[in-house]
């Protein structure tokens, strides 16, 4: 009977959180940006000897990265409100190792690839 009720409960919960998501859309831009600038640190973090960085993505124009979105990640980056939230992304993504082995590579200084 407990098991029913916890999976009650988890139900409930992930319901909620649904309509949460509904109810309050975030700029899917920001986000995105987000994501790139704590992937760029982890991998930067993780492989120093790399060069990995955000800097390089957004400098070479064949990286699949549009002008709008690039100036978000810029703007991320930069913005000193905003590394708490990228310090969390990053704590979740860490030592992940398919961002590893296919994402680290995009932030690759151009002449490393």
């Amino acid at each position: 009977m407990r098991f029913i009720s916890k999976s009650g409960y988890l139900l409930a919960f992930v319901a909620l959180s649904s309509v949460g998501q509904v109810s309050f859309p975030t700029n899917e831009s920001a986000s995105t940006a987000v994501n790139v600038v704590a992937i760029g640190r982890m991998c930067a973090e993780l492989k120093p000897e790399m060069n990995y960085s955000v800097q390089n993505l957004l400098s070479v124009p064949d990286r699949g990265v549009s002008p709008e979105l690039k100036e978000e990640i810029a703007k991320i980056d930069a913005d000193p409100a905003r590394q708490d939230e990228v310090m969390t992304t990053k704590m979740h993504i860490a030592g992940d190792p398919l961002a590893m082995k296919y994402l680290c590579p995009f932030y690759l200084p151009k002449e490393a690839k």
